[in-house]
Formats: structure tokens, sequence, C-alpha cells
């Protein structure tokens, strides 16, 4: 199957090239005019360095993927190319091994649009390649809490955990503070887990989809939603430390007033 796109390549060409048009196909070819195409201009994934990482690593699964640069002279009726990156000999793995579409859109949303449109990690994406079994999440630890979010087939959640010894920290801001959690995650489901009676762990249910439904859609809707969890997630975070700097300025106000 040919894939052609003016502009820089994309990372939804490859979807469409494996797990779309081209499921079928013994030999896949994606090609791209490079140069500015407007449609790029806020697409993270429409990025070189990462389609040639990703064709590679894709390659180990004995996909036969080519990604190859079109050179056209507005003086020809032809047109030069060049092959950028192109299939080994010998493949790693079988094809049977390749990464489910779920999989592949999973990885694609934290190294493309999360991690890599905020510069979160300095690796190009899909440089470690794929693995089965990988979790993906975001984790802050704040004093003796914990900020974690991530989106499995089960949702995305943002879990914030007491990390501490005695496991008061995190029951002492919801006691102060749980008019202003449930209005920071409103139409959210928030689950509480107590152990001892006491608070340990609070969990929001973000999105009720499943991150596997993310795949095929358009980059702007993958955008669209990991702008959302980011800003979540940040929300949570500083809002967690101002809650942690006043639980800590009233601890020390009733140990002044004992003493």
């Amino acid at each position: 199957m040919l894939n052609f796109k003016q502009g820089q390549p994309t990372v939804d060409q490859v979807y469409n090239a494996i797990y779309q048009d081209g499921l079928d196909c013994q030999k896949r070819i994606i090609t791209f005019t490079g140069g500015h195409f407007l449609d790029d201009k806020y697409n993270p994934s429409a990025d070189l360095d990462i389609m040639r990482c990703l064709v590679d690593t894709m390659n180990r699964f004995d996909l036969n993927i080519y990604l190859v640069k079109m050179v056209c002279d507005s003086t020809s009726s032809t047109c030069d190319y060049e092959i950028l990156v192109q299939p080994d000999s010998h493949s790693e793995f079988i094809k049977e091994n390749c990464p489910s579409k779920e999989k592949f859109t999973e990885a694609e949303f934290w190294e493309v649009y999360f991690w890599g449109y905020n510069n979160i990690i300095e690796a190009t994406p899909f440089e470690f390649g794929f693995e089965s079994n990988s979790e993906f999440s975001q984790c802050f630890p704040i004093g003796d809490l914990e900020i974690e979010t991530k989106w499995t087939d089960e949702g995305a959640i943002i879990r914030i955990e007491d990390t501490s010894d005695k496991k008061y920290v995190l029951g002492g801001i919801w006691d102060h503070n749980r008019d202003e959690i449930q209005g920071m995650f409103r139409r959210c489901e928030i689950e509480l887990l107590i152990q001892a009676g006491t608070t340990f762990k609070l969990i929001v249910k973000v999105f009720v989809k499943p991150i596997g439904d993310l795949a095929g859609m358009p980059w702007r809707e993958k955008m669209h939603y990991a702008g959302l969890l980011w800003s979540k997630f940040i929300q949570s975070q500083g809002f967690i430390k101002m809650a942690l700097q006043d639980l800590n300025n009233s601890s020390e106000e009733i140990n002044n007033g004992k003493t």
C-alpha cells in the first residue's frame, strides 16, 4: 500500500498502514513531501525524527514499512525520491507479535501527546519499542503524598495516596477541603479508600472511556484529551501543594498554642 501526504510525515500514516488500509498488505510505503504544511503546525506527531524511530520500531515486527521523501521539481513533470527508512533483511519478531492497535494508541498518547508535547521526557517517542506488559503513567511525589495519573482500559484516573507511616495527611486534607475537591472534580467519580477510619487513598475517574477508544481518532482528538488530563493533573498538583502547606500551618499553630 502507498500512503502519501503533503508536508511532514505523521504517526497517523503509520497507524493507517498497519491497522487500517494496509492491514493485509505485504509492503507499506509511507511518503511525504516535507516542507511546511498548515495542518502540521500544531501536530506534535508530524515530526521526522519521531517517524524515523517509529518506522524502525515497527519494522522489528516484519511489517515491511518504507519511509520515503518525495522530491518534486516544479519545472519537471517527474519526482525524485529518497528512502529514509527501510526494513532490515531479517526481522526481530514475527508479524503476529505486532502490538495491538490499542497498545499502539496507548504508547502514542503518552509518548507523543502527553509527555512529548509537554517536554516531560527527552527520549524520542517510540525509541524503546513496545512491551506487551508496559504501563504508562505520570507520577509526582509531594511531601507525604503521591499524585499519579494514568489511562488504561478501565478509564483515566488521578490517584492521590498518603505514603506517610501514620496515614493522616490525606485524611486531614479531605476533611478540611472536601467541598473544594468535589468542586475541582465536578462530574467526576471520586472514590475514597479508608483504612482504620483514616482516608489513605483518593481516586478520581477523569474519563470513563478506555484509552483504546482513541485508536484511529484524528490527532486533534488525542491532543484534546491529553490537554484535559494534563490540566487536571497539574491542577491537582497545585491544589495538594497549597493544601499541604495549610495543613502544616494549622499543625504549627496548634503546637504553638500548646506550648
